[in-house]
């Protein structure tokens, strides 16, 4: 009897232990749910220009996440991290609370202060000078909220979500994934607030060249240079003074500007050094641009202070804050300014003299709009963004200073440099002397198949499709290049150069599941796998690797591959398995 006298009160006990654990779960879940909602809103405000709906957001994602930090903050919930099943679970949503807290404090503020003073003006160019002072004021603010948004990277990475509930392990996937992705951006900007100054022209007038890279025939670093202009700055003044086209740098065979290797002529051909338009062959965005640079001084008797490219998917993502506009009477638009540059133009124009020069005025054009501030300004830097991560906005300074704050940042286009971690790359050269390259589709996929002695081992795939329309053939050689017997119009012939870490090897390369007798080469520290591919029309091809890295190689391996015609083309990041 006095058994069960006991056993009511503790079952009593136990059921309102519950209750409340459950009701406090309800509670941060409802915080989390908010807060996710918050974020939405803060990053449509700001992404639109609405400060008022912005600084509303701010304040509620503040509100719901501290709260749902303090809620996991104690020994009810240190209690829910010992349990089985859902310990894991309980550490993860205490560690997201703690982060979201952090940055709606920290990081997320100084953003949306620099937002009103975006919006304001305060950084737009006013008779073609951007004001450096406006610039240098940011550097703070964004420096402190860089650091928060690397701190809630470092410490989301250092969860695993492996053993989560399903939804809470998307929801805390997409969560990290974005927040990496803002940590990369907040860094880059932090970079640009340092470096800006100096280019911008502050200590003295600087000259640039703008290099215009065509995807339609595709290159390492993205495509051939077709066009270029040289951009000098003084004191924020930016102007587009000179414009050129590739037909300005003539071939002089054997005798390139500046010395070229030994592995650069095994890999690439004496082209590479010996011809503008195929400086970036090599996948070092710092070696074409001093290759570039060269050339200029040769042809222009000028020295640069520097080498910047972009291409015209870039373009198209500048367009949405520029708004349409009409050249040469063809109407261009965010959605339809890649097709009409990378293809429209080549079977409309048969002189490609014009066609070059057509190119070069809807950069001028889109230079002028930005020069002029008659711009979207939250739309420009979004667009810019983009464009730096899909590796198609790409900047060289011959600054050591300001080259070496550049170089640990995606528009750097290094390569041949692991101070960050092993690299794998894929990359594509046009053999065809076309603009074939914009029916090519392809996309690269790697990942990590184990460790070994401290050493990753990878395994890649490469799909590619040759989309071309029925008549391919009966279009302007423009387009299909001149066809002959090894190459006839309408097929597409193309170099594969595919990179191991640095330190490693390959194990194998195969084509459509068959072993390729591949001979591999030598480019600074990496073995090199060089493949020659041709495509008749509609062929699909798939390329396959394994490889394994360095022993020793920490960190995880960024992969980079040529940007195309299509977003997709994109570089990307494998986790560590070691």
């Amino acid at each position: 009897m006095r058994r069960r006298y006991w056993v009511i009160p503790a079952l009593v006990v136990v059921l309102a232990f519950v209750a409340y654990a459950g009701w406090r779960v309800w509670q941060v879940r409802s915080d989390l749910t908010a807060a996710q909602n918050d974020a939405t809103r803060l990053r449509s405000a700001l992404t639109a220009g609405d400060q008022s709906a912005a600084e509303s957001a701010l304040a509620d994602l503040k509100e719901h996440s501290t709260s749902a930090a303090e809620r996991t903050d104690g020994p009810l919930w240190s209690t829910f991290g010992v349990l089985p099943l859902f310990g894991d679970d309980a550490d993860g949503v205490k560690v997201v609370s703690d982060v979201l807290a952090d940055l709606s404090e920290k990081g997320l503020p100084p953003l949306v202060d620099s937002a009103a003073d975006l919006e304001a003006g305060s950084f737009t160019p006013r008779d073609g000078r951007l004001s450096i002072a406006a610039l240098e004021s940011t550097q703070a603010p964004i420096d402190n909220a860089s650091g928060s948004f690397t701190d809630a990277d470092a410490r989301l990475s250092r969860v695993d979500s492996e053993n989560f509930v399903g939804s809470f392990k998307a929801s805390f996937d997409d969560l990290a994934d974005q927040i990496h992705r803002a940590s990369r951006s907040m860094d880059a900007a932090s970079t640009a607030t340092d470096v800006l100054p100096t280019m911008l022209g502050k200590d003295g007038k600087r000259r640039y060249l703008l290099v215009f890279q065509n995807n339609a025939e595709l290159r390492s670093s993205g495509g051939l240079p077709s066009a270029g202009a040289i951009v000098t700055t003084d004191d924020g003044k930016i102007e587009m003074v000179r414009q050129v086209t590739a037909g300005d740098f003539p071939y002089l065979e054997g005798k390139p500007p500046t010395p070229i290797t030994a592995e650069e002529t095994a890999l690439f051909g004496r082209q590479v050094g010996d011809y503008f338009q195929d400086a970036n062959f090599t996948p070092h965005f710092p070696r074409t641009a001093e290759l570039m640079a060269a050339h200029w001084k040769r042809e222009f008797k000028q020295d640069l202070d520097g080498v910047m490219s972009i291409d015209p998917v870039a373009l198209s993502y500048l367009m949405k804050g520029t708004g349409p506009m009409t050249i040469d009477g063809v109407q261009l638009t965010s959605e339809n300014a890649v097709d009409e540059l990378l293809n429209k133009i080549y079977v409309r124009v048969q002189d490609p003299v014009a066609q070059n020069e057509f190119f070069a005025h809807v950069a001028k054009a889109v230079f002028d709009k930005f020069a002029a501030g008659a711009a979207s300004p939250q739309k420009l830097l979004e667009g810019l963004a983009r464009s730096a991560e899909e590796h198609r906005l790409l900047v060289t300074s011959f600054d050591e200073t300001e080259e070496e704050v550049i170089s640990d940042t995606v528009v750097a286009g290094r390569f041949l440099d692991e101070s960050d971690g092993p690299r794998v790359g894929v990359y594509l050269n046009d053999g065809t002397g076309s603009k074939m390259s914009y029916y090519l589709d392809y996309d690269v996929s790697v990942h990590t198949t184990g460790c070994a002695k401290g050493a990753q081992r990878y395994s890649g795939k490469v799909k590619m499709l040759s989309d071309t329309p029925e008549g391919i053939a009966d279009l302007s050689e423009y387009v299909t290049g001149p066809g002959d017997a090894i190459v006839p119009k309408g097929d597409m012939f193309l170099a594969m150069h595919i990179y191991a870490p640095e330190g490693g090897r390959f194990n194998g390369v195969f084509l459509d599941g068959q072993e390729l007798p591949v001979t591999y080469l030598e480019h600074e520290g990496h073995e090199v796998a060089s493949l020659s591919l041709l495509f008749h029309p509609n062929d699909r091809r798939e390329v396959t690797f394994r490889m394994v890295g360095a022993e020793g190689a920490e960190g995880d391996t960024r992969v980079d591959v040529t940007p195309g015609t299509a977003a997709e083309n994109e570089s990307s990041s494998v986790t560590s398995s070691c």
